[in-house]
């Protein structure tokens, strides 16, 4: 891996990892180890992505949604209509 570009990813998630300890009341090693186990971290460190390109802010709010979606209750298929699914076939219940 070039070297300016690990340091540069590296750079982004310590601004990434201040910044939101100092937002969030919160020690820089509790945000670093809750950051590190995340996909916005992984993306971070993913050439193909480019997300280190990026700014701190932007990571941020990426780390955000990812956040959000985690928390955000899964619907499985057919709860909408009332129908269950079994042998990954949709079945009426009436």
């Amino acid at each position: 891996m070039n070297e300016r570009i690990e340091r540069a990813m590296q750079m982004q998630a310590a601004m990434v990892i201040m910044d939101r300890a100092a937002t969030q009341n919160k020690s820089i090693y509790e945000v670093y180890r809750d950051f590190r186990k995340s996909r916005t971290f992984a993306m971070l460190f993913d050439y193909g992505t480019s997300l280190w390109t990026t700014g701190p802010a932007y990571i941020s709010e990426e780390y955000d949604l990812e956040l959000k979606e985690s928390k955000t209750p899964k619907i499985s298929r057919g709860a909408e209509t009332g129908k269950d699914i079994k042998g990954g076939r949709l079945n009426d219940n009436d």
